[in-house]
């Protein structure tokens, strides 16, 4: 019986689809999404942007990308976590930033004026000497250093209060006198973990 079912399955699954062109199939998506691929073998991992129906490639050898609370911009960093850069809704660059640290993770300010990221400064052995975290301004383009963590730190999860005025992240650091969760003012004062 399971045979069966499985086999009238297959063939009403392949009527219905030998009449959709895959034109068809794209424009029944609807709204805006981004996501990583390895869609083309050529340039390996990209970050595509799909919007009503039509995908495009964003930027290739790049992870996922990070919408902004409004909608307006798209974060992506580059899969060596050595490249930041902030798209407009239509795929347009706006900024790119090559950092000598690894980057990541980051986090949109609920406004979508500003990125926080967590940055990994690594020797030539790629040992962590130092974690940092930033924020990045996207009208004055700059980025302001407000911490400075140790070598055995690591930043996995970072977030803006909903406010905007503080920043939320887990360190994963192997002393558990340090491991946990910290919150600290976006002007790097105020460390406190929780």
């Amino acid at each position: 019986m399971k045979k069966i079912s499985f086999l009238v399955f297959t063939i009403i699954s392949i009527l219905i689809c030998q009449g959709c062109k895959a034109d068809d199939m794209q424009t029944q998506v609807k709204g805006k999404f981004v996501f990583r691929s390895y869609r083309d073998f050529k340039i390996g991992y990209g970050t595509y942007i799909l919007k009503n129906g039509k995908m495009k490639l964003l930027i290739a050898q790049h992870s996922d990308g990070k919408w902004s609370p409004d909608g307006k911009y798209i974060a992506t960093i580059s899969l060596d976590g050595h490249e930041l850069n902030v798209f407009t809704e239509n795929g347009q660059l706006q900024t790119n930033f090559k950092s000598p640290y690894v980057i990541g993770p980051l986090s949109w300010s609920q406004n979508g004026e500003e990125i926080a990221y967590a940055a990994n400064q690594r020797d030539n052995k790629m040992h962590t000497i130092a974690m940092y975290i930033f924020i990045y301004n996207l009208e004055t383009k700059t980025h302001t250093q407000i911490y400075k963590g140790g070598s055995s730190d690591s930043y996995t999860s970072l977030d803006f209060s909903p406010q905007g005025d503080r920043l939320m992240f887990l360190n994963t650091n192997d002393d558990e006198n340090m491991r946990g969760v910290y919150l600290i003012n976006k002007d790097g004062s105020n460390l406190k973990r929780v």
